[in-house]
């Protein structure tokens, strides 16, 4: 795609996202469960600090999850040693010219 027909796309992409949600917005200005914009105390975050969300929010930031199992080690089996094997041909030969 040349580089000026994907701004154009773009830029069509983002006219649209602003409007689909400013038509999301209007169509759920009552409904108490929807955003309806910032807040000045920390309560927004109190779906994110329990139950799932925090369980997510912990496996990507590397923490154990509080009441999840300790993973275990993965481990593999060990392998045999392998039979010795006989040197390729002409090594021997190769080993007495070399003396």
């Amino acid at each position: 795609m040349p580089p000026l027909a994907a701004a154009y796309a773009i830029n069509i992409i983002a006219i649209y996202q602003t409007y689909h949600w400013n038509s999301y917005v209007e169509a759920h200005r009552k409904d108490p469960q929807v955003w309806h914009g910032l807040v000045d105390n920390d309560q927004w975050q109190t779906g994110y600090l329990s139950g799932d969300k925090l369980a997510e929010l912990k496996f990507w930031l590397g923490e154990k999850a509080v009441g999840a199992p300790a993973p275990q080690a993965a481990t593999r089996p060990r392998r045999q040693p392998r039979p010795h094997q006989r040197p390729r041909e002409g090594a021997a030969r190769e080993e007495e010219a070399a003396r």
